[in-house]
């Protein structure tokens, strides 16, 4: 296992999160610029998966090889998913959806969200204010840009998700940031019916 070159270390939902923003303005007035994603993968590739009480067990995550990945992802999922990058505010597929249902990883199908938690938080990016389950993500310690954010992951497969910061709705007051490309929606069938699509 590489060692990590930041300090890194993963929280699930369950773990209180103490750490604060290095700049607040900074971090408020972010936005990425390039009309392609950016990459961070000095704050993906290198962290070391220090897991705590609540993270999913090593023998039901999924490992595959980054050719592995390449193969079944876009270019674009693959730039985000697997490398750390985000969409263009703005530019996401499911930014404006408003059906009913769930969300689920992109690179692995775990439940991740469901369409209930979801909120127009006015940032560009889908919202929510709480994860399908306790262990449907990971959250990770991430020091890059000069400020302290919490990085999400899916538990199952390690993908980027985006970032959860602490000025969401109630009752969780929390903002889970994710990018589209990470996403695939579900859309549940009529009650008449039952079950999803």
């Amino acid at each position: 296992m590489r060692r990590a070159t930041r300090a890194a270390v993963i929280f699930t939902r369950r773990t209180p999160r103490t750490f604060v923003y290095r700049n607040q303005n900074t971090l408020n007035s972010y936005r990425p610029t390039s009309k392609s994603v950016v990459i961070y993968s000095s704050c993906f590739s290198n962290l070391e998966n220090t897991r705590l009480y609540g993270s999913r067990p090593e023998s039901e995550k999924i490992h595959k090889t980054e050719e592995e990945w390449k193969k079944i992802l876009t270019p674009e999922q693959y730039k985000i998913c697997r490398q750390g990058g985000t969409e263009r505010a703005g530019s996401g597929m499911h930014l404006h959806n408003d059906q009913t249902g769930r969300y689920v990883c992109v690179c692995c199908k775990e439940k991740l969200f469901e369409s209930n938690t979801k909120y127009n938080s006015g940032t560009g990016w889908p919202s929510f204010f709480e994860p399908a389950s306790g262990d449907a993500v990971e959250e990770i310690q991430d020091d890059s840009h000069g400020m302290t954010r919490t990085e999400v992951r899916c538990s199952k497969c390690g993908s980027h998700l985006g970032h959860v910061f602490d000025d969401g709705p109630k009752p969780t007051e929390k903002r889970y940031c994710i990018n589209s490309e990470c996403l695939e929606f579900v859309q549940e069938k009529s009650k008449r019916w039952g079950g999803f699509l």
